[in-house]
């Protein structure tokens, strides 16, 4: 069952992936940035278009990044949650209404049921979200939560997955990680 949900996850993060555009002005790196409290802290610096960002990495999650898909793939330590955020140049500087995204977060989990939908707080701006369940087989049951965030040249979808069991423990992470996130200024000094 584990191998099965596993398998599972990575199928949401590869076709969360497979929908965005390939294009070769993405990277990501970590680095260090100052803080407001004058220290520095390690981020991911995510440079995409002509727009920076930091985001922090959940604790226990490894990362990679996939560049031809602009987006970061996180996938926890012992494999029962992954994280997926994709960058895109969909919806520059602002989201369209609730309906319309609704009914693309639908078509992109085909046999989930979408369950709840509300606004989403990130360290830069106000998205929307979608939680959903996505059944998987043997009777393992996925938690979906889909998040949206504009800026100014696209928008950042957040995708958080996790059997629906350890949903309300595993979402702290992903909370986090949400409330890390950054649109730097274009000036922001950082040290790779």
């Amino acid at each position: 069952m584990d191998r099965l949900y596993r398998h599972c996850l990575t199928l949401i993060a590869f076709g969360a992936s497979l929908s965005a555009m390939a294009q070769s002005d993405f990277k990501a790196t970590l680095a260090t940035v100052a803080t407001a409290e004058g220290g520095t802290e390690s981020v991911l610096l995510v440079e995409t278009d002509n727009e920076r960002f930091s985001l922090q990495a959940p604790r226990g999650y490894g990362s990679q990044t996939r560049a031809d898909t602009r987006s970061i793939v996180f996938t926890s330590d012992d494999g029962t949650s992954g994280i997926t955020v994709r960058f895109t140049t969909n919806f520059a500087g602002a989201l369209p209404k609730q309906n319309k995204l609704r009914d693309q977060v639908a078509a992109s989990h085909p046999g989930a049921s979408l369950v709840a939908s509300s606004t989403a707080g990130t360290g830069f701006g106000q998205g929307q979200s979608f939680d959903l369940f996505q059944p998987a087989g043997n009777g393992l049951l996925l938690r979906i939560r889909d998040v949206f965030v504009a800026y100014p040249e696209g928008s950042v979808e957040l995708t958080f997955s996790c059997n629906s069991a350890e949903f309300d423990k595993q979402k702290l992470g992903f909370m986090r990680q949400l409330n890390s996130f950054r649109l730097l200024p274009k000036d922001v000094k950082t040290n790779p």
